[in-house]
């Protein structure tokens, strides 16, 4: 019985209509009913067991990772799948399975549960993670452990892989891949190589001729499009016209996922395109897309790259707190490089007021660079087509916001500021899955294209102009040096109750050496990652956990 119906017996009742009230009434037989219960009390029961099975894995130091929230489509081989989760984490030990394998062969599951767990002893640094496809329309073929080789014996980046190749396999024909130095063999970084008569028109020259790489920050609030504008940046350094992009497949660095409204109707469709990458949530919105800082290297020149450091947003709707551990995740990977070119700020033109979050970030930046990095600043704002490609009213809000500083000056001018539409590359995309457009509209997309390509070419002279920003040279400030002193707390104070247990084991003849592992591999601590206690012999031990920077 629907909820309509329902309504309208309970009005026939209240007016004392109660004709053919049996016929009306046509609830389940009991026994139907009974059946029903039953089927729900089961499902409560195993969804109790399952919550308390996801606690028991996160206890034993496991990630665990629910496939149906990534919406994985098609069919994909096991090599595929293991690219996805895998990556290029040597670190990272990865259990297959779902509750029918959990359930109908237990021993054989035990006994990988079992070997996960011993890898982990043998190694502790190691990340465990259970990837479930119970709920996925994707089906398991089998459960099974995947890793990278030789991870028990180095931490080095560059061994193969246990079960898969991780050659790296281009997308397509313009995004060339270079080999990169040993510890970054295992998953070349994505690059982008211009033609000669590209280059050549650009005059492209580095006062920073002695590096290789071009650093460039990203950071604007979540939404502003960050990972999209690097798409979009990319496209339009390889292809001069719409035309040329639309013979190729789109370069896509980072997976996109966006709503579109398509015909008279207006109905909606969300258009996906790019490989699944576990840093990119699209699922809630508000929350910041990119969950993990994480660089993207284009090849400018035969001796040059290009890197920029994607970053969580600010303004995420879990709250200030949220935020300011993402600048503490922002500021642990930058303790992985010597020197900054440039701080790229994104914007949308069409604001009427900044972010409250915007102050918080800022100060914090000022803290940790000192005040010169504002000569570094980079303006850009996405989005611009609808402002004519101008900053519109965002411009006058900026100055007044950056006027409240008078101790850190802030160029904002025309040679620092670049104004994008992102909206010619989602065109892009879009008609890769069959969306039609119509005469109007893609020659709007195409003036849109040829704007953003002039503009994509003046702001690369100026990335490749910045003067980099170096540590220990500009690059002082007294809460970079308490980071500093932040990161040495933990090993001395290790060291100092170290002495203190030996002391106590002294009389039974028993000593405790520590031995520091050095970590090969560039890395950064882990804020968002639980920190949970772990009995070794009579002590109880929280570890920190650390993710790879191989790409830095």
């Amino acid at each position: 019985m629907d909820v309509q119906k329902f309504a309208d017996m309970v009005t026939h009742i209240r007016k004392g209509q109660y004709d053919n009230l049996g016929t009306k009434v046509s609830l389940d037989p009991p026994i139907e009913i009974a059946r029903l219960i039953k089927t729900i009390r089961i499902d409560i029961e195993n969804l109790q067991s399952k919550h308390k099975f996801i606690q028991e894995l996160q206890s034993n130091g496991f990630e665990y990772c629910d496939v149906a929230d990534l919406d994985i489509q098609g069919v994909l081989s096991e090599s595929e799948i293991d690219d996805i989760f895998l990556g290029n984490d040597s670190r990272k030990v990865i259990f297959y399975s779902n509750d029918d394998y959990k359930h109908n062969d237990n021993r054989s599951w035990k006994d990988l549960y079992s070997q996960m767990l011993e890898k982990r002893k043998k190694n502790p640094y190691l990340c465990l993670a259970y990837i479930d496809f119970t709920y996925s329309k994707f089906k398991l073929n089998t459960t099974r452990i995947a890793q990278l080789r030789d991870t028990t014996e180095n931490q080095r980046m560059g061994t193969d892989a246990l079960i898969i190749s991780t050659k790296p396999k281009s997308l397509y024909p313009q995004l060339l891949l270079e080999p990169e130095s040993a510890e970054s063999v295992s998953k070349k970084l994505p690059t982008l190589k211009l033609s000669h008569t590209r280059l050549s028109s650009l005059h492209l020259q580095t006062q920073s001729s002695t590096s290789e790489y071009i650093n460039i920050l990203l950071l604007g609030e979540s939404g502003v499009g960050k990972s999209t504008f690097i798409n979009a940046f990319a496209n339009y350094l390889r292809f001069q016209s719409l035309d040329e992009a639309e013979k190729e497949q789109p370069i896509v660095t980072i997976p996109v996922s966006f709503m579109l409204t398509i015909n008279d109707n207006f109905d909606e469709k969300i258009i996906k395109f790019g490989k699944i990458d576990l840093n990119e949530n699209h699922n809630d919105v508000g929350q910041s897309v990119t969950q993990h800082c994480k660089t993207y290297v284009f090849s400018i020149s035969d001796t040059k790259k290009l890197r920029f450091i994607d970053t969580p947003g600010f303004g995420d709707t879990r709250g200030i707190d949220q935020d300011n551990l993402n600048m503490e995740e922002i500021f642990s990977f930058l303790d992985n490089i010597d020197y900054i070119n440039g701080i790229c700020l994104l914007f949308k033109p069409e604001v009427v007021q900044l972010n409250r979050c915007l102050r918080s970030c800022f100060m914090q930046l000022i803290d940790y660079f000192g005040n010169t990095i504002g000569e570094n600043f980079i303006f850009c704002f996405t989005n611009a087509r609808s402002t004519f490609f101008t900053p519109g009213n965002a411009l006058p809000l900026l100055k007044a916001f950056f006027k409240s500083f008078p101790d850190t000056k802030v160029v904002l001018e025309k040679k620092n500021t670049f104004c994008f539409d992102s909206e010619a590359f989602r065109y892009l995309v879009a008609i890769k899955d069959n969306i039609e457009f119509n005469t109007i509209e893609r020659s709007e997309f195409e003036q849109s294209w040829k704007a953003s390509v002039a503009e994509s070419d003046r702001f690369l002279k100026c990335l490749c102009d910045q003067s980099a920003y170096k540590r220990n040279d500009k690059w002082q400030s007294i809460n970079d040096a308490q980071f500093q002193i932040h990161s040495m707390i933990r090993p001395i104070l290790e060291a100092m109750r170290n002495i203190l247990r030996n002391i106590i084991s002294y009389d039974r003849n028993l000593s405790i050496n520590i031995s520091p592992k050095h970590v090969t591999s560039l890395s950064m601590l882990c804020y968002r990652c639980g920190r949970n206690p772990e009995k070794i012999n009579e002590f109880w031990i929280i570890k920190d956990h650390l993710h790879s920077s191989c790409n830095m």
